[in-house]
């Protein structure tokens, strides 16, 4: 294929609306812009810039909707969530560096994922459009990857330690309760203490 324009930059994350026709992205180190989130239309054209200089977007993912108007940037301890127009809507600090996110296809609800301290376990948050925290998970192990279906009812997680499925709408999520769980290495059961999401297996 033919390439129709490019950002020269040494790093980064991108994605695209199944339009094709804007692609949010984190750069850091570019030559002709500076450090953070962008919106750019299919030709190119730079929609908004978000400054991330002092949010160090160096470990850095990027989700968005397919209309568009609703974008999940994450960068070190941060999560930062924007409209089309670039309006910073809300943005969430945690404790230790972000991993991944990720976006339902209407935009209606965002999931984030951060390591620890020493990157051997994983946190998992789960948010509305209006950035209330639902409900979080703490893992074992690091997370790597966040998926969520289509229809924004089953998400995905990719671990050190397994594969792990939810349901987020059986059984109702109730709010951001600590829970943990146990696993059997035979068995692959999961208990859980509260009953804010439930994994069908890993």
């Amino acid at each position: 294929g033919n390439i129709l324009w490019m950002e020269d930059t040494l790093g980064g994350a991108a994605q695209m609306t199944p339009s094709g026709d804007y692609v949010a992205a984190v750069c850091f180190g570019t030559i002709t812009a500076n450090d953070g989130y962008y919106l750019y239309n299919q030709t190119g054209d730079t929609e908004w810039y978000y400054d991330a200089s002092t949010i160090y977007p160096r470990r850095a993912s990027v989700e968005i909707s397919d209309d568009a108007n609703s974008i999940i940037a994450s960068g070190y301890k941060t999560f930062s969530f924007f409209n089309k127009t670039g309006a910073l809507l809300w943005d969430y600090e945690t404790l230790w560096e972000t991993s991944c996110v990720e976006i339902t296809a209407d935009g209606q609800y965002i999931a984030g994922a951060t390591a620890n301290e020493t990157w051997d376990e994983g946190y998992l948050y789960y948010w509305n459009r209006a950035g209330d925290l639902l409900w979080s998970w703490h893992n074992e192990a690091r997370i790597n990857e966040i998926t969520i279906s289509e229809d924004g009812r089953y998400l995905a997680v990719s671990a050190y330690n397994g594969f792990f499925f939810f349901d987020l709408e059986e059984p109702t999520i109730t709010g951001p309760d600590d829970f943990s769980y146990e696993s059997g290495q035979s068995e692959h059961n999961i208990m859980w203490d509260v009953y804010d999401a439930t994994p069908y297996w890993y």
